[in-house]
């Protein structure tokens, strides 16, 4: 078994992830608060809180079932983003022990593909099949739409996964388009680092999925998991929980295991176990 270890260790007992575990139930409570009120304008914002929630909750000592929690609680936020931002008809869930109805209203923040990214793999993580094809019907025009300009990879990226859940033929062409329009130098200079490192690797293992290749992806998938370390634990980013964990890369070992019975031959702080293995149930 090959283990990638943090460069960083990320201490359970550190101040602010206490303050977080802490600071939850309070937080909840306001979140049904706001969502009563009017829950297209905070709802963008509160999936991206309830990620931190959920990397803090990963990061400490909490018993697993208390953590899965704090995933699912992720997982909500992150497809009634969606639902409400782009969604055609109002949406009653249960959230708390609360059932809230939230009216779908077209908006342009927190709607782009980084966010649409986030809850496919968090719902790729909680096996919500549902939710995985709800986001696969969303529109491009939405993410061009978005106050957060869309690029022409973020594009190909997008037709790619959401492909997997409309029936179609052409897995291995939008894989070859997004490969490439990933290698190339982003319209953004900043971001080519991170998709180079972030996206493409996953990618290649998704690539890797597609063709049944268990060995293959477990090398890619030690790859994927340095070029995590190497792009977030720098000085100037292991301050960004989203560096704590790869849910990008926990979902396509998920995905992995359920379609293709790979086994895992990788262990890592980035990818827990217990969620590719369901050892919470």
């Amino acid at each position: 078994m090959k283990t990638i270890p943090r460069k960083y260790d990320i201490d359970p007992n550190n101040v602010i992830i206490n303050y977080e575990i802490e600071q939850f139930q309070e937080w909840l409570d306001l979140c049904v608060k706001g969502l009563h009120i009017h829950p297209t304008n905070i709802i963008g914002t509160l999936a991206r809180q309830a990620q931190d929630h959920a990397f803090y909750a990963l990061a400490s000592e909490l018993p697993n079932v208390e953590k899965l929690s704090r995933v699912q609680h992720y997982h909500w936020f992150a497809l009634a983003n969606f639902l409400v931002g782009a969604g055609k008809d109002g949406v009653r869930l249960a959230f708390n022990n609360t059932e809230i109805t939230l009216v779908s209203e077209r908006k342009t923040d927190f709607m782009g593909f980084d966010d649409w990214k986030f809850a496919y793999d968090v719902c790729m993580v909680m096996r919500d099949m549902k939710g995985l094809q709800f986001l696969a019907t969303i529109q491009e025009d939405v993410m061009r739409q978005s106050n957060q300009k869309v690029t022409e990879f973020e594009l190909a990226h997008f037709h790619l996964l959401s492909h997997f859940f409309t029936g179609g033929e052409n897995t291995g062409a939008l894989l070859v388009d997004a490969v490439e329009k990933g290698v190339k130098q982003q319209e953004n200079p900043t971001r080519t680092k991170f998709v180079d490192l972030i996206y493409v690797s996953e990618l290649f293992l998704l690539e890797c999925i597609v063709a049944g290749d268990e060995e293959k992806f477990n090398t890619r998938l030690v790859e994927a998991l340095r070029n995590h370390k190497k792009y977030w634990e720098t000085k100037a980013m292991r301050g960004y929980t989203r560096g704590y964990f790869s849910f990008g890369l926990l979902a396509l070992c998920v995905m992995a295991v359920d379609t293709k019975k790979f086994a895992i031959n990788v262990e890592s702080p980035y990818i827990p176990r217990w969620l590719i293995f369901r050892e919470y149930e």
